[in-house]
């Protein structure tokens, strides 16, 4: 799949995903998420891949929402507003339920929406100089993508709570602490080391891999439906709100 948004290439046993826009920092306007939700359909469907490694063009993975993109922030219809913010939680869902194994590889920083989508993946490989953050909360916003759940499976709720709550940069030698990261590397080098792992995994009995990968998402998730059923309503209620409310 090529297009000016998201390229693939196959390397080795991988196939690896490239955000591809570089100039926004690859934030996630509608166009890039819906591209993102539909390969992932694909390679659901009938892939050979085994393993896939998902990556950001520039040197940064990404900077989560595009807020320059009026579409998001500034929908003419309450209709059109519920529809836009179902294209986030789709595009993570769909990455997150994919059979094969999925590696994220970060460098720079992965923020609000980029870091839900590296949340996604089965594994994160960081180089030591990146890190994350959810700003959600200064914007008045909640952290949706159905994120909360995904968080606190891996890293708590107390820890939840300061990421999501505080708005702070958390760099990558505490987020590898906190087993939010699972990988670090020297900075560059953080794709390099998703290739090698993916072509470990993918060594393997492939069934065996994916049928122990749904088990385990099946415990770690088995209540993240009823936890973020509401999230996008949630997100829709508070935008707009401010310190001061």
């Amino acid at each position: 799949m090529e297009s000016k948004l998201l390229t693939t290439e196959a390397r080795g046993a991988a196939l690896v995903v490239t955000l591809n826009r570089p100039k926004n920092r690859n934030a996630l306007n509608p166009e890039l998420m819906r591209e993102m939700a539909d390969l992932a359909i694909d390679l659901r469907r009938g892939s050979d891949v085994a393993a896939i490694v998902v990556t950001g063009e520039g040197g940064a993975f990404s900077a989560g929402a595009d807020i320059k993109d009026p579409r998001l922030f500034s929908p003419d219809t309450s209709i059109e507003s519920r529809r836009l913010a179902t294209i986030g939680p789709e595009m993570v869902r769909a990455w997150e339920t994919l059979p094969q194994v999925t590696i994220a590889a970060i460098e720079g920083y992965a923020i609000g929406g980029g870091l839900a989508l590296a949340m996604a993946c089965d594994f994160r490989v960081a180089g030591r100089g990146s890190f994350v953050s959810v700003p959600e909360v200064d914007l008045g916003a909640i952290y949706g993508m159905h994120s909360i759940p995904r968080l606190v499976a891996a890293i708590g709720p107390a820890r939840t709570k300061r990421l999501v709550m505080m708005a702070e940069r958390i760099p990558a030698e505490t987020c590898a602490d906190w087993a939010l990261f699972d990988e670090l590397t020297d900075d560059g080098k953080a794709l390099d080391h998703a290739l090698e792992m993916a072509d470990t995994l993918a060594a393997k009995p492939r069934l065996a891999m994916e049928m122990n990968k749904r088990a385990i998402n099946a415990v770690a998730m088995a209540f993240s439906e009823i936890a973020s059923h509401a999230d996008m309503d949630q997100l829709l209620a508070a935008s707009g709100s401010r310190k001061s409310d």
